[in-house]
């Protein structure tokens, strides 16, 4: 069962107006508390719109900020507002009348989040001892303000005539290794590419767009040659599995071939100014 997100952040929104009508500085922290979780459940609101291109764990996921990165990998317009017209048609493609305005949505943007989201957070907990050596801290007026702000946001939002509007274009593929269904969005013909993962056992692809509508998959995968001496064996490898700890079985000689971090020695050479001296490792 889906959970009314838009009733959760009405429901929230609510709460957060009344705390602050209370006009007592105590109580503002509580409003902060549901103005947060009314965006939360705005956010969640625009992930289940994206459901069936996600893996299930992505859906546990509850930092609002994070959920706003997985979709904006899918799609750069995930955080976007956007406006509704509607004309007939008297065949398809072939308008026969004006198009008619239904309304604007407007959403909740990965702008908001970074601007007000940890702000209203940094109000449920006490200042650290570093906070209080930097100076003056927030007063409750300023506090006051700023849940106002995004009060406001969260009413414009919420008063939006339309919402939860998905118009797209997408492209299917059974996975080639454990043949779930992948859906991908179609990317744009400027794209470089988008990478895909099945929400099964996680294969990748990268989705290219061609001519007229059209894409071309392709697995992102390794040919490797096997490790073992005289041997002439090779071995596809999703990318997903060359990590360490993981490893291959060679069909040909049947050796056992593993993912490992190593360390290469290379011997000093002399220098002009002599020996070259120790020097300690190097950040990434």
């Amino acid at each position: 069962m889906k959970l009314d997100y838009r009733s959760v952040a009405r429901t929230a929104r609510t709460h957060a107006e009344q705390e602050l009508a209370a006009k007592s500085d105590a109580r503002i922290r509580y409003a902060a508390l549901e103005l947060r979780t009314a965006m939360e459940a705005l956010v969640y609101e625009r992930l289940l719109l994206y459901e069936t291109e996600l893996p299930e764990a992505e859906l546990a996921t509850w930092q609002p900020k994070r959920v706003f990165d997985v979709l904006l990998e899918l799609d750069p317009n995930a955080d976007q507002s956007s406006s509704l017209a509607m004309a007939e048609e008297s065949s398809p493609g072939v308008q026969a009348g004006p198009f008619k305005h239904m309304g604007n949505e407007r959403v909740i943007s990965m702008k908001d989040l970074k601007k007000y989201y940890d702000r209203l957070g940094s109000y449920l907990h006490a200042p650290t001892v570093q906070q209080l050596r930097g100076g003056p801290s927030i007063t409750p007026e300023q506090m006051r303000q700023r849940c106002q702000e995004v009060l406001g946001i969260i009413d414009g939002i919420l008063s939006s005539p339309i919402w939860s509007v998905d118009f797209k274009t997408v492209s299917k593929m059974a996975c080639a290794e454990c043949a779930a269904a992948i859906v991908c969005r179609m990317p744009h013909k400027t794209d470089q590419g988008r990478i895909v993962n099945c929400t099964r056992c996680k294969a990748s692809y990268r989705v290219e767009p061609e001519e007229e509508m059209q894409v071309t998959w392709h697995p992102l995968q390794e040919t490797l040659k096997c490790g073992g001496q005289d041997c002439t064996g090779t071995c596809v490898v999703w990318q997903r599995e060359m990590e360490p700890g993981m490893h291959w079985l060679c069909k040909t000689c049947g050796g056992r071939n593993g993912f490992a971090i190593g360390i290469a020695y290379h011997l000093p050479q002399a220098l002009a100014d002599g020996d070259r001296k120790p020097q300690p490792p190097s950040k990434p």
